[in-house]
């Protein structure tokens, strides 16, 4: 028997002011989430996707089933994550136009890259 292991690599996405968005987002949880989005995060790394949604157009949602329903949102390219913002189920919707803005910016700014 063999197992294979698929390794993403994870990064924030840091905007035009030099901040991490989800870094800022991840600084405002207690000990205990952040424990349980860390273990969240590496399985994604890991390539477990079971508690994962994809929103579209390479955004996805990691859906965390305690407390207040903690989201954790990031873009998929290749194989890359790129974590943008975090956040809980009453503020889903908003949280996740957030994402999103953050995941378009990350793309202009690649394709900009790409460019150059």
């Amino acid at each position: 028997m063999s197992y294979h292991f698929t390794r993403l690599v994870v990064q924030e996405y840091i905007n035009e002011q030099n901040v991490s968005p989800f870094s800022l987002w991840y600084s405002t949880i207690d000990d205990v989430t952040a424990d349980r989005v860390r273990v969240a995060i590496l399985r994604v790394a890991l390539g477990s996707f079971n508690n994962c949604k994809s929103l579209g157009k390479g955004l996805w949602e990691i859906k965390l089933v305690f407390g207040a329903g903690i989201r954790i949102y990031y873009g998929k390219r290749g194989d890359q994550i790129i974590l943008l913002w975090g956040g809980t189920k009453n503020r889903q919707s908003d949280d996740i136009l957030r994402a999103n803005r953050y995941w378009e910016a990350y793309l202009q700014t690649e394709e900009h890259a790409a460019w150059h």
